[in-house]
């Protein structure tokens, strides 16, 4: 637990970390109109994509918010969630083999927007693996 002597800090980052999850929620807004509006599938995906970006970004900011305000994961919690890390990373570490075989191909490398997704996809499961 953070200390009280640090209260006046706590605060000012609690406060910071709310002001992010307002943008977050102005993101989110502007992915869902763009969605709405457009006719194109790919171009709804990407919407998709970078509205749960946000969403995962805003339950981030709202884990560290409570644990900033005194909420920790219980004892009792650590060991299932360090189960199920273990078996999510092994499933991931299959996608990300499989992305970089993909990016492999020539044809991929071609087609500048499919290479693009693919390697967010690769990166995103690179960063859950160093985590």
């Amino acid at each position: 637990m953070i200390a009280d002597r640090d209260k006046e800090s706590k605060q000012e980052v609690v406060e910071m970390l709310r002001g992010q999850l307002k943008v977050e929620g102005e993101l989110i807004g502007l992915y869902e109109k763009q969605e709405r509006d457009s006719d194109n599938k790919a171009m709804k995906r990407v919407m998709q994509m970078f509205r749960l970006d946000s969403q995962r970004h805003i339950n981030i900011l709202e884990a560290a918010i409570e644990i900033i305000e005194g909420q920790e994961v219980f004892k009792e919690d650590k060991k299932p969630l360090a189960e199920t890390l273990e078996k999510h990373l092994a499933l991931e570490k299959q996608a990300l083999d499989n992305a970089n075989k993909i990016l492999g191909k020539a044809w991929v490398d071609e087609n500048k927007g499919l290479k693009g997704l693919l390697q967010l996809l690769r990166d995103d499961e690179k960063r859950h693996h160093k985590a």
